[in-house]
C-alpha cells in the first residue's frame, strides 16, 4: 500500500469560483509585496513570470471552504494546532509562463514564534498548459500529483516535504497558494 504524503480535492473549485479568485489579485493586489523566492548559495530556486500577493482577508470569503477542509483533514489526520489565517497574511498568486518552474524546496519560517505546517495550492489555470507538475519527494522519488492538474483541484501537504514545479513547457499555470501555522516544533 503506498501511503501519501498529501491529500488532494479533485475540482474543489468550480471555474466561477477560480475566476472569482483570480479578480481578486486585480482588486487587492498589494503592490509593494515583494516575493523574494527560494535560493541556495549556487542558485535562484524560483523562475516564476508573476507573483502577486493578497492579504487574507480579501480571500477569506472565498477560500474559508477549502480552509475548513484543511482544518478537519489535519485534525483526523496529523492534530497539529493550527492558528487562525491573520487578515495581513499573503495568499501568493503565481503565474508560470513557458520555461519557468520552481526546482525542490521546503517552506518554511524563520519566525522564532510558529513554523508553517501546511502548504495549500490550488489550480486556477483558466487555459490548458503542458509541464508545470507539483511534485512532491516520497519514499525516494519524485512523485507528480495528477490530481492537481485539473482547474479547481487542491492539493494540502506538510510544508516541510520537498516539493516542486516542473518547467511550463506550453501555455500558462495559474496557482494560489497559502500556509497553514501552528507554534513552532519543540
Amino acid at each position: 500500500m503506498v501511503e501519501y504524503s498529501y491529500f488532494f480535492w479533485d475540482k474543489f473549485f468550480s471555474k466561477i469560483e477560480i475566476e472569482n479568485l483570480n479578480k481578486l489579485y486585480s482588486l487587492h493586489n498589494d503592490d509593494n509585496f515583494a516575493d523574494s523566492g527560494a535560493f541556495t548559495a549556487q542558485k535562484k530556486l524560483k523562475k516564476v513570470s508573476s507573483v502577486k500577493g493578497v492579504e487574507w482577508q480579501y480571500c477569506k470569503k472565498l477560500l474559508g471552504s477549502i480552509d475548513d477542509e484543511v482544518k478537519v483533514t489535519n485534525r483526523v489526520n496529523h492534530g497539529y494546532h493550527l492558528d487562525e489565517n491573520f487578515s495581513h497574511k499573503k495568499v501568493l498568486f503565481n503565474t508560470y509562463l513557458q520555461e519557468d518552474s520552481y526546482d525542490w524546496h521546503q517552506d518554511g519560517s524563520n519566525s522564532k514564534d510558529f513554523d508553517l505546517k501546511f502548504t495549500v495550492v490550488i489550480n486556477s489555470s483558466m487555459e490548458d498548459y503542458e509541464g508545470g507538475n507539483l511534485q512532491v519527494f516520497q519514499q525516494g522519488k519524485a512523485e507528480t500529483i495528477r490530481e492537481f492538474n485539473q482547474l479547481g483541484s487542491v492539493v494540502m501537504f506538510k510544508s516541510d516535504i520537498p516539493h516542486r514545479v516542473t518547467p511550463v513547457t506550453k501555455g500558462r499555470r495559474n496557482s494560489i497558494v497559502y500556509w497553514k501555522e501552528g507554534p513552532r516544533f519543540i
